[in-house]
């Protein structure tokens, strides 16, 4: 069969000294894992459109009951290297792939999840503050797959970090820009729902950004 959509790509490794193996999340179809044979070639015309948090529209064939497809078409959409660039949002976007690859069940639709990934991609590059975009991203991720409780968002919150929940509860990240906060309450926030994730994960993440002040 044929899948074809819009996709993220979340990590690649190398298979031959031509072809990597890719992990991509596609709009219609959720993650799949793929080969991309040829992608590695100094000449491929798709040699860059296979970096991380690159956006492409994809074709994948894949083999009823097989785990691993094989790319064949890649065509760039919108590329990462700018967020790349700035280290504490490489941080950010490298942990929200590992996530992703590691988290999300094969071949499962995941609109909601695509969404986000998506409007927090444009948000960082808009200027939200890294540090809120993992507080953010991870909040949402454990609510979207069921494995945080929904909290209780008080009309009056008490202390920083409930004011900083209730609004990632209730706001687009876009809005979050102009929020005031301390960046030491959103770290301490987003450490806590760490712990879900990584309960969620079944190991720790090796690629948790370490969310210090630039």
């Amino acid at each position: 069969m044929l899948l074809s959509g819009e996709a993220f790509v979340l990590v690649r490794h190398p298979l031959t000294e031509s072809s990597w193996i890719v992990s991509l999340f596609m709009r219609e179809h959720g993650l799949v894992r793929a080969v991309a044979r040829g992608a590695r070639k100094a000449k491929s015309g798709g040699r860059g459109t296979l970096e991380p948090m690159t956006r492409i529209q994809a074709e994948v064939s894949l083999r009823e009951g097989k785990d691993l497809g094989q790319v064949r078409r890649a065509e760039l959409l919108s590329g990462a290297m700018d967020l790349f660039e700035d280290w504490p949002r490489a941080e950010v976007l490298l942990g929200i792939c590992e996530i992703l690859e590691r988290g999300l069940p094969a071949q499962s639709p995941e609109e909601e999840t695509f969404r986000l990934v998506s409007v927090l991609q444009g948000s960082l590059r808009e200027g939200l503050d890294p540090a809120l975009g993992w507080l953010y991203f991870i909040l949402w991720f454990s609510r979207l797959h069921g494995h945080l409780a929904r909290p209780k968002a008080s009309p009056e919150p008490d202390g920083e970090e409930d004011l900083l929940l209730s609004a990632c509860l209730r706001s687009p990240p876009g809005e979050l820009k102009e929020l005031s906060f301390s960046r030491s309450s959103a770290v301490r926030l987003a450490r806590r729902l760490e712990k879900g994730i990584t309960d969620y994960l079944g190991a720790p993440l090796r690629s948790a950004p370490s969310l210090q002040g630039r």
